[in-house]
């Protein structure tokens, strides 16, 4: 019954490795990203049972992942790459990075101007720092659903997904209340004052 140690024991390894041209490490057969500058850089993989890091030659840590156990799989975190294709959107369709995102959005992004592209860009980025790409591709979707594709509409697609507000159900009224006559709108009552008032002048 001795008390535990004040400080947690890490467990973990750390190996060296060297990034791909897309600044994507391997570690156990599976691919992890870290951050478009530091593609074909040496860096460090630290790995626990549930978490990997890359880490830079300083040890200070680039991305953090969920461990992933089979073979073949990816782990991809947008962030880094889609900040640096917003800083140029004109020639994001020339990068490996584009190449990888979801077909809605290259579709999207390849409509645009450069303004546009911009403006996408940025609100990809804003979905991205709080939900998965998933959950972009899905708000694009049902903005262009909607028939809207401006990067603002995009946004409030999103947030509409998102969001936690509790859907109002229509006011159920009880029998004794009295009910009122619809009132049908005529138009034609104005146009006639209208005319009435033109035909004084």
């Amino acid at each position: 019954m001795l008390p535990l140690n004040e400080v947690p024991y890490e467990i973990f390894l750390i190996e060296p490795r060297k990034a791909d041209n897309y600044a994507k490490v391997t570690f156990d057969n599976n691919l992890y990203s870290s951050s478009p500058k530091y593609a074909q850089e040496n860096v460090y993989i630290k790995a626990s049972s549930d978490k990997v890091w890359i880490l830079n030659q300083s040890y200070e840590i680039i991305m953090e992942h969920k461990r992933l156990y089979g073979n073949g799989l990816q782990s991809m975190k947008w962030l880094p790459y889609i900040d640096l294709m917003s800083k140029r959107p004109s020639a994001i369709k020339y990068t490996t990075f584009y190449q990888e995102l979801p077909d809605n959005w290259q579709k999207y992004l390849g409509k645009q101007n450069t303004e546009g592209k911009r403006k996408g860009l940025t609100s990809l980025y804003t979905m991205l720092q709080k939900h998965d790409m998933r959950t972009a591709e899905s708000a694009l979707a049902f903005a262009i659903s909607n028939g809207v594709n401006d990067a603002d509409s995009i946004l409030a697609a999103y947030r509409s997904l998102t969001s936690q507000v509790q859907q109002l159900q229509p006011m159920q009224l009880n029998a004794d209340i009295l009910s009122m006559p619809s009132f049908a709108t005529n138009n034609a009552r104005y146009d006639d004052l209208f005319r009435q008032e033109v035909c004084s002048l």
